[in-house]
């Protein structure tokens, strides 16, 4: 997936003119006739909406294919891809994984709860995977607010139900 990704970005061919003050100091950037300020710092990339974000964000669904899992742990989230900690739930994610993503959104389709967590803990991050259980696709921070995944309580009891009712992903303009 990172390789998918890599290739999208390298892909940003929009021609771009750095301008400077007198003094050769960066103070903005030019990029198909938008000219954008840089304060104190060199400006990241942006990508496009229509194309780049969004087909970033549609290489996810097909790193997921159908029937992906949700797998929600606690303790302190490992490296991507990492080692997991305690499972506490796992949900399985529609089929497909999701639509199309428009303006730089992917919204996941229908997710299945879990009718009986596995462990009691405090969720603080997730992983998906395909649905052999194995292939890694991403990881995110779990939270009642302001997370990659937010839970009406982050507080999972064994055998309890566990439910995801929606979930997006932003792909952002750095």
């Amino acid at each position: 997936l990172q390789k998918e990704l890599a290739d999208i970005k390298a892909h940003n061919t929009a021609p771009r003119k750095k301008i400077r003050d007198a003094s050769g100091k960066l103070t903005g950037v030019e990029t198909n006739g938008t000219i954008v300020p840089i304060e104190g710092k060199e400006m990241a990339l942006a990508y496009e909406v229509a194309t780049l974000r969004n087909a970033m964000l549609d290489a996810i669904t097909t790193r997921a294919g159908n029937a992906a899992l949700l797998r929600i742990y606690d303790g302190t989230r490992p490296a991507t891809g990492g080692t997991a900690t305690t499972l506490l739930a796992e949900l399985t994610c529609g089929t497909p994984f999701a639509a199309g993503a428009s303006a730089g959104v992917l919204t996941l389709g229908a997710i299945t709860q879990d009718a009986s967590a596995n462990a009691t803990g405090t969720a603080t991050w997730f992983r998906i995977v395909k649905a052999d259980g194995t292939t890694h696709v991403l990881d995110g921070n779990v939270g009642t607010s302001g997370s990659d995944l937010n839970l009406t309580t982050t507080s999972i009891v064994a055998t309890q139900p566990v439910s995801v009712s929606s979930f997006t992903i932003t792909e952002g303009n750095p």
